[in-house]
């Protein structure tokens, strides 16, 4: 799958997105642009934080949209793929951040106890 993402240039995905998704994550962490609809956690930013532009309400009813994008990503791959990369910069910093939550959580817990 790695080997996928790393020679595509778009990960499209029109699921329903039950939690905070780990593919469009790794297709961003190797370079695709990434194209959502706006169904369970990828409407919210703090869970799929890409540009509004690469997320649709309706598809189904979007696909002109949906096609002069796609086809502006091959055109100016390197200016869509910009635009992407606060996204890899805070999946970078996952594991960081969890590792920096579980002490604090440990910390806290650890004064609750006599």
């Amino acid at each position: 799958m790695i080997l996928m993402m790393e020679a595509g240039k778009i990960y499209v995905d029109f699921g329903n997105h039950p939690g905070k998704d780990r593919i469009p994550r790794e297709a961003a962490a190797n370079g695709c642009c990434v194209i959502t609809n706006k169904k369970g956690s990828a409407a919210f930013v703090k869970d799929v934080p890409i540009p509004d532009e690469y997320k649709f309400d309706c598809p189904a009813e979007q696909l002109d949209q949906i096609d002069a994008l796609l086809k502006d990503i091959c055109g100016d791959f390197e200016k869509h793929q910009n635009k992407f990369q606060n996204y890899r910069q805070i999946i970078a910093s996952e594991k960081k951040s969890f590792e920096e939550d579980t002490i604090k959580f440990i910390d806290t817990m650890q004064k609750l106890i006599p």
